[in-house]
């Protein structure tokens, strides 16, 4: 009877709706802190944001084939990817009232930044100090599990994937060097970007749920 009753209590709650807070990772990209709504129809909203810490680059570097790129175009990987940050923003659906199984999507938006004193391309060499700069979008989906411990105690993890479906990268070079040269670089750079740029992750966040 107690045990019917504890569940009951927790269907109910569940079909009310909540608000989480929380803050984890989705290795081996990023980690961050986010908001999650959820309305009485078990359907959610979410934002959060972050950074790629530097303990994740060269796991992400190998799966994304990536230092291989950036050394062609002479710019330092690590640079690009330490610490840059992202936002992102998702919806998801609980299907079920009495499990924590959920399925999200989301759009998020990752800023690379790196600066070089060197760029060789193809024979090619500047020999300049340049910065380059790349927005991507990118789509991600994750199957999650949200486990409430006890009233408001929340652990969370995933299993997912996320793919950059727009890359936009700028060069910038000092005054009176022509950058005509290097636009195919800058050009081929964006598509490794949509091209390759995808991978899975494995997420884990804890938070704090109010009812």
């Amino acid at each position: 009877m107690g045990l019917a009753t504890a569940l009951l209590l927790t269907a109910h709650a569940q079909a009310a709706g909540h608000v989480d807070v929380t803050g984890g990772t989705q290795f081996p990209v990023t980690m961050g802190g986010g908001i999650r709504c959820e309305g009485a129809s078990r359907l959610q909203v979410s934002a959060a944001a972050g950074a790629i810490p530097e303990a994740y680059v060269d796991t992400l570097e190998s799966a994304l084939g990536y230092a291989g790129m950036a050394e062609d175009i002479g710019v330092v990987a690590d640079a690009m990817l330490t610490r840059a940050p992202y936002v992102h923003l998702g919806v998801g659906w609980r299907p079920f009232a009495e499990r924590g199984l959920t399925l999200a999507a989301g759009h998020q938006t990752l800023w690379l930044e790196g600066a070089a004193d060197e760029i060789e391309i193809e024979g090619y060499t500047l020999d300049a100090d340049v910065s380059l700069a790349s927005r991507l979008r990118l789509v991600t989906a994750e199957l999650r599990v949200d486990r409430p411990i006890g009233e408001h105690l929340l652990v969370s993890w995933s299993l997912g994937g996320m793919k950059v479906i727009d890359a936009d990268s700028t060069l910038s070079l000092p005054d009176g060097i022509s950058s005509a040269e290097l636009d195919t670089a800058v050009a081929s750079l964006d598509t490794f970007y949509e091209d390759h740029f995808a991978t899975p992750t494995v997420g884990l966040a804890v938070g704090y749920r109010f009812f």
